[in-house]
């Protein structure tokens, strides 16, 4: 018998229903194999109304919930659902890249049982959660002991330090992403694609939002950009976007989040580029 059908079969989460509520297509893939990897089945949502939605007509045991979606975030989802009859027995978990140490107080107040760092869950960390909650019964761990252990701290997922020889500025490191893909390439370069038009799309937002002086949307898409990134090893374009969301939460100077959006349309041009190599690779996709 296989590792991995060893672990499933000896899984507490063996069998049970697990949402991914996330509007990033990428990110509910990866979370998905993982989730698959326990044993457990996964269910999608692409903001919050979905996940209500969802909980309402059909059973969920585990809910794992992001926070910036739109039509709903997660902290509204969070407080609907645990408003419903069947939401009060779900386990919520908040996953999260851990920018700002407000997340943890306003959800854990919004009713999320704990926060988990997005890019640090593993199917056998899903499965140490898993045996908290349902093995054990009483979901009582200290929300500073998940937030703030080294051990769940992302081990340089979404930063890369550049030496002075620039050896580091690989765009997308993807021998390793790719491993956690179990090997598949389509579905690999399917997400390449998708995320990279997705990201071309947020180009007008983020130009629009900045000649409004819209901070709020240009971190919330900073944000999103910067874990979508993450996820696929493309650290520079991860980094990238994540300095300009420090600068918009921090309200930074206009000349200043000027020069930051410049540098992520770098990155992101940087991106297609690479995506389109990796495609000539692969006469089987296209990009549209």
């Amino acid at each position: 018998m296989k590792v991995k059908e060893v672990i499933i079969n000896q899984s507490i989460l063996k069998d049970k229903t697990i949402l991914i509520v996330d509007d990033y297509s990428i990110n509910c893939t990866m979370l998905s194999l993982v989730i698959s990897d326990t044993g457990a089945n996964p269910l999608i949502a692409y903001n919050g109304q979905e996940c209500v939605d969802i909980v309402k007509k059909q059973h969920v045991d585990m809910i794992l919930m992001d926070y910036n979606m739109p039509v709903m975030d997660g902290i509204e989802a969070t407080k609907i659902v645990r408003s419903l009859p069947q939401g009060e027995k779900i386990v919520i978990i908040g996953i999260t890249v851990y920018d700002d140490d407000n997340d943890s107080k306003s959800s854990i107040d919004a009713g999320m049982d704990m926060l988990y760092p997005k890019l640090e869950l593993t199917d056998e960390k899903l499965i140490e959660i898993g045996k908290k909650y349902f093995a054990d019964g009483n979901g009582e761990i200290p929300i500073d002991q998940i937030v703030n252990s080294p051990s769940s701290q992302p081990k340089n997922t979404n930063e890369v330090s550049y030496d002075q020889n620039g050896n580091d500025n690989e765009v997308m490191d993807y021998e390793e992403v790719l491993n956690e893909f179990d090997n598949n390439d389509d579905i690999l370069i399917h997400l390449m694609v998708e995320f990279d038009k997705i990201i071309q799309d947020k180009l007008s937002i983020m130009r629009t939002a900045l000649k409004n002086t819209d901070y709020e949307l240009l971190h919330k898409e900073a944000h999103g950009i910067k874990g979508g990134a993450a996820n696929l090893c493309a650290r520079p374009l991860s980094n990238a976007a994540k300095s300009l969301e420090k600068a918009c939460r921090q309200k930074s100077e206009v000349t200043v989040i000027e020069n930051l959006l410049n540098g992520l349309v770098e990155s992101i041009q940087e991106f297609n580029s690479y995506v389109k190599n990796r495609l000539n690779k692969n006469e089987n996709i296209q990009i549209s």
